[in-house]
């Protein structure tokens, strides 16, 4: 039997954690300060990512979609 798990994720620090547990799909939300300043972080976990599960930042962003593509994890 082969199971797939998708997760959420909201640091690059966790990536190595998930290829370990042979997870290979994750989802994300991205934010930044426009959006901070623009709503409430309760409104930004209301969109079904979770409070865990978004990058901050446009630079982060790129870095975290980078490492992903290296260890072969889907987002």
């Amino acid at each position: 039997m082969n199971i797939k798990f998708t997760i959420g994720i909201k640091n690059i620090e966790n990536l190595k954690k998930i290829k370990d547990n042979d997870i290979s799909n994750i989802y994300c939300g991205y934010l930044d300060n426009s959006a901070v300043n623009k709503w409430p972080s309760s409104f930004c976990i209301l969109n079904r990512r979770g409070e865990n599960a978004s990058i901050y930042g446009r630079e982060d962003f790129k870095r975290f979609a980078l490492e992903a593509k290296k260890q072969d994890i889907k987002v």
